[in-house]
C-alpha cells in the first residue's frame, strides 16, 4: 500500500524493503528454470512498476 500511494515518476519507494519480503527460495524450488536471484529481483520490480503504472495509478488519480 505504501509503495502504491507514494509511487512517483517511476520510482518505487523502499525497493530494498520490498525485495526483502520476497520469498526467492520458494520461487526457485517451484520453478523448473528459475531466474538467477538478481534477474528475478529486476523482473519483479519491473512488473511491480508496470502494475503500478497501468492499474493502480489511474485509481489514485483524482479527476
Amino acid at each position: 500500500m505504501y509503495a502504491a500511494t507514494h509511487y512517483q515518476d517511476g520510482e518505487i519507494p523502499n525497493e530494498s524493503a520490498i525485495k526483502m519480503t520476497v520469498d526467492y527460495t520458494s520461487y526457485k524450488l517451484s520453478q523448473e528454470k528459475a531466474l538467477p536471484k538478481f534477474k528475478y529481483y529486476t523482473k519483479m520490480m519491473a512488473e511491480l512498476r508496470k502494475l503500478l503504472d497501468e492499474e493502480i495509478k489511474p485509481l489514485l488519480t483524482v479527476a
